[in-house]
């Protein structure tokens, strides 16, 4: 089993400076259920209590604290809510908390019980330094509670959960007589290997069979492991709610990647699928799923939904597939693009129990040359005790009609971090890489051959370029580093409708480098990255755990092509301010591209065209150009013309 380290990118921001990507500011809301045997995720909005326990003021007497392995590592009571702290011979700050915020549970104010295995193993200072250094556990169990009026009962409580360990530190179990035995009821599967819930995660679990009824029902919480926290409050017995529609386990984000560059953007074909869940205790008809891509001004750019006819109370993970794909026909690099689901039923559609868990929201951006799949918030350090490497994998689109083009890799952007207690990162070596796919491969990676390494196999290896990190380099700043053509000058030159890897390594005194991840997206149901140690494992650390490795692409055209008459391109006003008119006649020509670049050729857009009876007029949105020159190039199968135009203020 590779074993994980990890560090914190706000760390860094106490220093220097990370913003999100492309400056912009950027929100992704995962509001939807993840589902694991009978266990369900939802934030609820009202219910019937039946029990509860806030935690105000303090831990009650009538909860027993275990005495912890090795003893004295406890659970304890954070006032604040928070697991910045915790209380050694005296109040000891976590090492790795640094400004996250507190545990966002309705009666926060009062407090919150915490199990805080920073401080335990740190003491506030270093990895180890702490009074129980390495592997500890701590349970904390409730009173008696009577359930014996209610058959039909849910255990719902808020939590905020993170862990490091490769099996689930954060533990439930659940006893109906009196704690003579005890059932483990499975939650939080994902949080695992340094991934974390949400602090306003809520957990609700039907636990009827186990407890409905019963006079003598306790409940146990359990850390068991290494890093970092848990907090619990507002933990409460309800009755079963009758309308509880839920996104399920599955929401698929519909981009290829988090961002892509405006001249392939709209060639991304984006579909749309989820599963959805019934966790009421009544069946629901006529249930909608609706998914939709707005601006960030709300202007609807597409929609779709389906309509389920029953969904059974007590179903869980139905997989929904919409009809409809979203081709982008032209996207702003200066906007954001959220993809939203929501789930419901058209015979009660505002009496879902716990509507924020219908819907799910994620965003996407447009770029001028970079391919990401990382939004530069949240940042993480992964990396494994072995020399290894991290690869993102990133797929060119079919282009058919790019005549006088060629598309380059010109450099990779990436970010790393290490451990103080591994010393600085000024003076270690690194190498980046960048591998084609060969086509031979299936789309699905079935055939390929996991020990690859571009040495007469399934990948090719187009550069190898090595850094050393410079003196005064600090924890996640980002590096931008040139790509050179293996054996040749200039940059590598790029096929269409190929996969190609973008990979670092980490070998000898680097490989306890910790490269930087964004645990804000999932790309799930993908190959997005690799993780090779040994052989590539093709979940990279895992669906949501996107490395921050981009590219940057140049689609550079050549100006010195004359085949179609002048007056096949005509251009109207120029020069121009916010709107561009181009009047296309061609003799026989159907299809046809236009490219958009600057004097120095690297393209800025283009998009595919069709040319009914040889006649055409696009119009293009020229507003967001810079002031200055351009040239706009139409290519065909028969030949290509260039010409310019000029962008005035």
């Amino acid at each position: 089993m590779l074993k994980l380290f990890f560090l914190y990118s706000e760390i860094f921001h106490q220093t220097h400076l990370i913003t999100n990507f492309l400056n912009i500011p950027f929100l992704m809301t995962r509001l939807f259920s993840t589902l694991f045997l009978a266990c369900t995720l939802f934030l609820l909005n009202a219910q019937t209590i039946i029990w509860e326990e806030q935690f105000d003021g303090g831990i009650p007497e009538t909860w027993t604290i275990g005495p912890g392995n090795p003893e004295g590592a406890v659970w304890q009571w954070s006032a604040s809510g928070k697991a910045d702290s915790a209380l050694l011979a005296e109040p000891t700050q976590a090492l790795l908390w640094n400004d996250k915020g507190p545990i966002e549970s309705p009666s926060v104010a009062n407090g919150a019980a915490m199990y805080n295995s920073d401080v335990y193993d740190t003491g506030g200072t270093a990895f180890g330094a702490g009074p129980f250094p390495g592997q500890h556990s701590g349970s904390l169990t409730s009173p008696l509670i009577d359930l014996s009026d209610h058959s039909e009962v849910f255990l719902k409580f808020n939590q905020y959960a993170h862990a490091n360990g490769a099996a689930v530190s954060t533990l439930l179990e659940i006893s109906s007589d009196g704690g003579e035995t005890w059932t483990d009821i499975p939650i939080n599967p994902g949080v695992v290997l340094n991934s974390s819930t949400e602090p306003d995660d809520v957990q609700l679990i039907d636990v009827s069979d186990l407890a409905g009824g019963q006079e003598n029902v306790q409940i146990r919480f359990t850390w068991n492991g290494r890093f970092y926290f848990w907090l619990l409050d507002d933990i409460q017995f309800i009755e079963t709610p009758a309308n509880n529609l839920a996104l399920g386990s599955v929401v698929h984000y519909p981009p290829s990647n988090y961002a892509q560059p405006v001249s392939m953007i709209f060639t991304d074909t984006m579909s749309f699928f989820a599963t959805i869940s019934n966790l009421g205790s009544q069946d629901q008809n006529n249930v909608v799923l609706k998914a939709w891509i707005d601006n960030i001004e709300g202007e609807t750019l597409f929609i779709d939904s389906t309509v389920v006819s029953e969904v059974a109370a007590g179903t869980t993970d139905l997989m929904v597939t919409l009809d409809s794909i979203y081709m982008p026909e032209w996207l702003n690099i200066e906007n954001i693009y959220t993809v939203h689901y929501l789930v419901y039923s058209l015979d009660d559609p505002d009496g879902d129990i716990a509507a924020e868990d219908n819907s799910y929201s994620a965003n996407f951006v447009v770029t001028e040359s970079t391919f990401a799949q990382d939004d530069g918030n949240g940042l993480e350090g992964m990396g494994v005790d072995a020399n290894w490497v991290i690869g993102n994998v990133y797929q060119l689109p079919v282009l058919e009609f790019i005549v006088g083009t060629q598309l380059e890799a010109t450099s990779a952007i990436f970010s790393a971090s290490r451990n103080s207690m591994d010393g600085p990162l000024e003076g270690e070596q690194v190498m980046v890489m960048l591998f084609k796919v060969k086509n031979e491969v299936l789309p699905d990676w079935s055939n390929f051959d996991l020990t690859s390494i571009g040495q007469d196999d399934d990948l090719q290896l187009l550069s190898l370029d090595t850094f050393m990190f410079p003196e005064g380099h600090q924890n996640f700043e980002l590096v931008e580093l040139e790509l050179n053509a293996l054996g040749g000058e200039g940059h590598p030159v790029l096929d269409i409708d190929t996969r190609y890897i973008l990979a670092v390594s980490y070998e000898g005194s680097a490989n306890n480098i910790l490269h930087s991840v964004d645990t804000d997206i999932s790309y799930d149901n993908r190959v997005s990255s690799m993780l090779y140690v040994d052989q590539w494992s093709l979940d990279g650390f895992g669906p949501d755990a996107a490395p921050l490795l981009r590219l940057n692409i140049d689609l550079v055209v050549n100006t010195d092509e004359s085949s179609l008459p002048d007056r096949a391109l005509q251009i109207f006003p120029n020069p121009a301010t916010d709107k561009l008119t181009l009047n296309i006649s061609t003799q026989s020509e159907k299809e046809g591209l236009l490219i958009i670049a600057d004097t120095s050729g690297r393209v800025i857009n283009y998009q595919m065209i069709e040319i009914a009876d040889g006649q055409k007029e696009v119009e293009l949105n020229v507003s967001q150009y810079a002031q200055g020159q351009y040239l706009v190039k139409l290519a065909t199968k028969e030949g290509s013309l260039t010409k310019s135009f000029v962008v005035v203020k």
